[in-house]
């Protein structure tokens, strides 16, 4: 009778340790689960990605850049806005420019750019769908070299695919 006392307490202090360890781990489990399907609907977002460059050009000045690209995936872009934009060039004096690019919500000015339209754009206005293309204008300071070819830039989206457009 001395050692049912104290074998009924290791053995209530065991099944409790076991609840815990049940508690935690469930847990643990759970938030594995979410960050796996949070995963997953990065990669799904990633891989049905796709834009295709339909056209380019640059103004005679140098100082504007318009590249076209059409959605030819299966996931819409929600907010071009929220896309980076960095162009590499030389300038008429020869100098290498490196720039990373904000969005002008405004009116187009140096070294900022702007989606001028989306064609076709009647499913959801503002958002970039399946099958429609929008055009990217880029205005520069100091203005591109138009005799050098060694020029390029990078559309990358909020989902971190990116793109790189020679022009």
């Amino acid at each position: 009778m001395e050692h049912t006392v104290p074998a009924l307490i290791v053995a209530a202090a065991i099944l409790i340790g076991g609840l815990v360890m049940t508690g935690v781990t469930t847990g643990a489990l759970e938030r594995v689960d979410r960050s796996w399907r949070d995963m997953l609907t990065v990669a799904e977002e990633r891989m049905g990605t796709a834009l295709e460059q339909v056209s380019t050009d640059l103004s005679p000045d140098g100082s504007q850049v318009t590249v076209v690209m059409k959605n030819a995936g299966r996931v819409a872009v929600a907010d071009p806005r929220l896309m980076d934009v960095i162009i590499s060039y030389r300038d008429t004096g020869g100098q290498q420019h490196n720039l990373w690019l904000p969005y002008a919500d405004g009116p187009l000015q140096d070294n900022t750019w702007q989606v001028a339209s989306i064609s076709n754009d009647r499913r959801n206005p503002g958002i970039l769908d399946p099958g429609e293309t929008m055009e990217l204008v880029v205005r520069v300071s100091p203005p591109i070299d138009t005799a050098n070819s060694d020029r390029w830039l990078v559309v990358a989206l909020a989902s971190g695919v990116t793109y790189t457009v020679y022009f």
